[in-house]
C-alpha cells in the first residue's frame, strides 16, 4: 500500500513532523504496513502521468501555499472523480473547496486570498482572528456523516495552525447534495467537510494529527489508512 502526501515537506514545520509521527502511530495501532511518500507540487506534472495511479490514497498537506497550486488542484480533482481516498488538512481543506468551486460549481476564477488578494472570487479568505497555535470547541452537525461515525463524539476540541478559512459568502453556492459541512465552531463557521458517495473524501481545517499519540492515534487518520488498504 502506498500513500502520497501532497505538499512541500519542511522539517522546520512542527505540523509536518506531527503528521509523519501520526502515521507511525496509526500504522502501529492498526498493525498495518504501508509506504508513505511526500510529493512536492513542483514535481506533480512529471509524477502525475507516471505514478499517480500507483497510490492507494492521497493526503493534501498543511503548510500552504503550495509551490504549484494548479498541480495540487489537479490531484484533488483526480481523487474526487476516481473515488481515490483523500484526506485534506488545513491548507489542503482550503484547496479542496477551491477545486470544487472551479470544477463543479463553475467558478473558474475561484482563488485563495493568501496567493491572490485582489481576486474577484476569494473562496478562501483571511479569518477574522488567526488560529495559529489556537484551539476551538467544535461540534459535529451531521450525525449521518462518515466524519461523525469515525469521531464517535458530538463535541471535541480542535487544534489549528492557520489564518485562512472558507469565505462565508460562498457557503450556499458551494454546498449541495454531494459536498456538505460536517463540523462547525461556536460561531457556526465550517471546520470540516466531506463528499457523499465517495470511498473517503474528508477535509478538516483543524489538524487532528496534533492530538495523535501511540496509545490514541488520530481516529480520522486511522480510518483513512484503513480505507486505503481496502478493496471496497
Amino acid at each position: 500500500m502506498r500513500i502520497g502526501i501532497i505538499g512541500e515537506f519542511n522539517p522546520n514545520y512542527y505540523t509536518h513532523l506531527a503528521l509523519n509521527e501520526a502515521f507511525i502511530h496509526s500504522a502501529e495501532f492498526l498493525k498495518s504496513r504501508f509506504e508513505l511518500q511526500w510529493i512536492s507540487t513542483a514535481t506533480i506534472a512529471e509524477f502525475f502521468e507516471r505514478e499517480i495511479h500507483t497510490l492507494d490514497g492521497l493526503l493534501m498537506a498543511m503548510g500552504t501555499p503550495y509551490c504549484n497550486m494548479d498541480a495540487a488542484l489537479k490531484v484533488i480533482e483526480y481523487a474526487r472523480e476516481n473515488n481515490i481516498p483523500l484526506m485534506a488538512i488545513c491548507g489542503g481543506f482550503q484547496h479542496v473547496l477551491i477545486e470544487y468551486a472551479r470544477n463543479v460549481k463553475g467558478i473558474h476564477d475561484a482563488e485563495h486570498e493568501e496567493t491572490s488578494p485582489n481576486a474577484a472570487n476569494k473562496i478562501i479568505n483571511a479569518l477574522s482572528c488567526s488560529l495559529v497555535g489556537e484551539k476551538e470547541n467544535l461540534n459535529v452537525i451531521d450525525d449521518n456523516s462518515l466524519t461523525a461515525k469515525i469521531l464517535d463524539e458530538k463535541e471535541f476540541e480542535g487544534k489549528y495552525h492557520c489564518s485562512y478559512g472558507l469565505n462565508k459568502n460562498y457557503e450556499k453556492i458551494l454546498f449541495d447534495e454531494n459536498l456538505f459541512p460536517t463540523v462547525i465552531n461556536a460561531e457556526n463557521e465550517i471546520r470540516a467537510i466531506e463528499l457523499k458517495n465517495h470511498k473517503f473524501f474528508i477535509g478538516t481545517l483543524f489538524q487532528h494529527q496534533l492530538y495523535s499519540t501511540p496509545e490514541n492515534p488520530s481516529k480520522l487518520l486511522n480510518a483513512f489508512v484503513k480505507v486505503c488498504n481496502s478493496d471496497v
